[in-house]
């Protein structure tokens, strides 16, 4: 199933998971009312069912009204990977101070959700596994089973933070994934 980020979003949310605020914008909303009401810098981000947005042109972050539109139009008008862009999403801006990968996905071959976890981010994770396997860590995980404490302490030990905040904030994330039978329920069904 591919979803667009923000739907990936609505299901974090709903998962319990914080994410940051963000608003598609529908035909008739003006962006610069949107952004205001997110607050400068805003993200711009094309919605389309593909990777490598931000290399295509299709994420820009804008810190003054006056780059807002030409930035929509911009990125509305891109087709990425030979896919067009079907919406923009504006999303507050945040310092990042480090980026983790944490992602589920369906292996095909065990027949079941597995868990894959980076300390390299999500920029250019295929490139990644393809060169260096050892650097992201894959747990199989049981569709029918809410306990999933030992994969979220794995998760911690690997990141490697140094913080115990950092480590309880990663962990809670990795279990609200795992665990919420909405979310197994719309992705493993």
């Amino acid at each position: 199933m591919d979803l667009f980020e923000y739907q990936g979003k609505e299901l974090f949310a709903a998962a319990g998971v914080e994410v940051l605020p963000s608003r598609v914008l529908g035909a008739g909303d003006d962006a610069l009312a949107v952004a205001e009401g997110l607050g400068f810098p805003v993200a711009v981000k094309a919605q389309v069912l593909t990777g490598g947005r931000g290399k295509a042109g299709g994420v820009r972050v804008v810190s003054r009204p006056e780059e807002l539109q030409s930035a929509v139009d911009a990125i509305g008008a891109l087709r990425i990977k030979d896919k067009p862009v079907r919406a923009v999403l504006l999303e507050q801006g945040a310092t990042v101070l480090r980026e983790l990968y944490l992602a589920v996905a369906l292996d095909r071959n065990a027949k079941s959700p597995v868990l894959i976890f980076s300390t390299r981010g999500g920029v250019d994770i295929e490139q990644v596994a393809a060169e260096e396997p050892g650097a992201l860590l894959r747990l199989q995980l049981d569709a029918a089973s809410a306990d999933c404490g030992e994969q979220s302490r794995e998760v911690v030990a690997a990141a490697d933070l140094g913080s115990p905040a950092l480590d309880e904030q990663l962990a809670a994330v990795s279990k609200a994934i795992e665990q919420r039978e909405e979310a197994r329920e719309k992705f493993f069904s």
